[in-house]
């Protein structure tokens, strides 16, 4: 073995066999980088009530197959049977206490004569995985006969790269785990691929799902080595998964987490449920986004897009009005900047907006009715700063007739360099930002008018939770799109409520057409709110992927605290925001 974090005390166990849903582990008789005898071989006494039944079948009346030892994944030996055809080394697919399951056998229903050996040769696996009351934890060490250079044990000295090392990413205790968060988290293992969202590229199928509880990359890893030094279930859902039987599900390369796989995709743990390898965590706290990879289930690494921070810091007069609220708007999609718009003229009486070189926005944003707003403008030409709505495009690019959103009088203006943005705060087309948080486009979603509930057949509703506010978009003619608010939650179903528009009340729909639910930055403000802004991925209102964007937020109380929005606030790459929001003591409610 290799050398061991404490030589004297660290104690690592072996198992027989591949079966995770019962615990076949067992610790080394001596502690540290021992060498010692390891049994796996052992000739049975004919028992005198063997049956081989079709080809697959051993069974007899008394005594035990689990108690000699033989392994789901191991090897059965028989020699000297009546059938010379079942004479060989079988590996088995089930073992109890009565019965062994395997393949290539001959039928029998009395065989006297045949001589069976547990024969453990072909699966062996060694490991390390150590919590003492060090104030760091410690790096699992893994291996099995292809890592010693081996395909089966044998009368020989087997050198195992196994070791373990001070793990700097592993400070809570064993205590610890009973406590916030890591007390709500879990680990489900499916039987059927889930489709996860909000990946490059994606969606995704994953076979294993991690709830995070809203907890760092760091205390989901701390708490699923702790898991996987368990001789217990570990899986939330159906079927036994028992900690110590599952390979490893996770690694730190540097500060990135890599969920999927412990040596960097060299090797994938095995799902029993069958879903699939690929491990995913939801509800993972923000922070940790762009430092947290998945291995998919074909074996392929997947990163979040990035995605930037965002703190809304309340004063303790906002988070103390129990009926407070916020929201995060875009200060504007589209920028059409003055060193393109360079010549655009307002004319009064007409109500044109101009531009003589075509050099108004035409993008997809730009329709009768949408709202634009203009600044740059000085001098003279200072007070036609403002908000336009578009009545009329007569040369797109070129002429438009306008209103203003104040109502004053348009004036003429001589042609200027302006910026002219769209889908602006305070304005009818002003957007909630979305958050990363969303079930990817799925054609597996439906809609209930009783009790305004939504249902995902896959799932995948576990990303969100009462009281989120969501947006919908996708359904069928639009008529459940809109903005509403949870209030009740589980994977698969989510009732709710309309939230400041129409619609009010969810219509009937079933599934068919792709729909996308998306949390938004809206809500109560009843702690400091922290979520992250799909930096590599958000498209809201035409805007440009991967380029600085500008956002403003606002909150209100009811009782306490007085209406308050921020200046307009940048986001940009790899810089984490935070938005203070300190509202004054509202005197005016009794």
């Amino acid at each position: 073995m290799g050398t061991f974090e404490d030589s004297v005390n660290d104690n690592a166990f072996a198992q027989f066999g591949t079966n995770t849903a019962v615990d076949d582990t067992f610790n080394l008789t001596f502690n540290g980088p021992t060498n010692e005898a390891i049994k796996f071989y052992e000739e049975q006494t004919q028992p005198g009530s063997l049956a081989i039944t079709g080809t697959n079948t051993i069974t007899r009346i008394g005594g035990s197959f689990i108690t000699e030892g033989y392994k789901v994944g191991g090897q059965v030996t028989i020699r000297a049977a009546e059938d010379t055809g079942n004479n060989g080394t079988f590996v088995l697919t089930g073992v109890s206490t009565l019965v062994l399951s395997t393949t290539g056998l001959t039928n029998n229903a009395a065989d006297t004569t045949a001589i069976l050996s547990v024969n453990n040769a072909n699966a062996f696996r060694i490991g390390l995985r150590v919590r003492d009351g060090d104030t760091y934890g410690k790096t699992f060490g893994e291996a099995n006969l292809a890592s010693a250079g081996k395909t089966v044990l044998g009368n020989f000295v087997f050198a195992f790269p196994l070791a373990n090392a001070s793990d700097l990413k592993i400070t809570a205790t064993d205590g610890a785990m009973a406590g916030a968060p890591y007390s709500g988290m879990t680990l489900t293992m499916y039987a059927a691929p889930q489709s996860r969202g909000g990946l490059v590229g994606g969606p995704y199928n994953f076979g294993m799902i991690i709830n995070g509880n809203s907890g760092t990359n760091i205390q989901v890893f701390e708490w699923l080595q702790y898991k996987l030094r368990q001789l217990t279930d570990i899986n939330s859902g159906a079927g036994v998964a028992i900690g110590r039987a599952i390979k490893l599900l996770a690694r730190f390369n540097g500060n990135t987490a890599e969920f999927g796989s412990g040596d960097g995709g060299l090797s994938f743990p095995t799902n029993p449920e069958g879903g699939g390898s690929g491990v995913f965590v939801d509800s993972l706290n923000a922070a940790s986004d762009n430092a947290t990879r998945f291995w998919d289930n074909t074996g392929a690494l997947r990163s979040k897009p990035e995605s930037i921070a965002i703190t809304l810091d309340g004063n303790a007069i906002l988070i103390g009005d129990t009926a407070s609220e916020y929201d995060m708007y875009f200060d504007r999609t589209i920028r059409t900047a003055a060193a393109t718009l360079t010549n655009m003229v307002l004319t009064t009486g007409t109500n044109k907006m101009t531009s003589a070189t075509t050099l108004l926005p035409q993008n997809a944003q730009i329709s009768v009715g949408k709202y634009v707003r203009i600044s740059g403008l000085t001098g003279g030409n200072a007070a036609m700063n403002g908000v336009y709505q578009i009545t009329a495009i007569t040369t797109p690019g070129a002429d438009w007739t306008v209103v203003r959103y104040d109502g004053a009088t348009i004036t003429t203006t001589t042609a200027a360099a302006v910026d002219l943005d769209q889908n602006c705060v305070d304005t009818p087309n002003a957007i909630i930002v979305h958050t990363n948080v969303n079930v990817a486009t799925s054609a597996d979603v439906s809609f209930t008018a009783a009790a305004n509930t939504i249902t995902s057949a896959g799932s995948q509703f576990s990303v969100f939770a009462v009281n989120d506010r969501i947006e919908i978009s996708g359904s069928t003619s639009g008529l459940n799109d809109g903005l509403w608010k949870i209030l009740t939650q589980s994977a698969t179903t989510l009732t709710v409520s309309g939230e400041r528009a129409s619609p009010t009340t969810i219509t009937t729909q079933g599934t068919g057409p792709t729909v996308t639910i998306t949390k938004l930055f809206s809500g109560d403000f009843d702690a400091d709110v922290t979520a992250n802004f799909a930096f590599d991925d958000n498209v809201q209102g035409g805007r440009t992927v991967s380029t600085t964007t500008y956002v403003k937020a606002k909150a209100i109380g009811l009782t306490s605290a007085q209406y308050i929005e921020s200046p307009v606030s940048s986001i940009a790459s790899g810089t984490p925001l935070t938005i203070p929001l300190f509202a004054a003591t509202e005197r005016n409610v009794t």
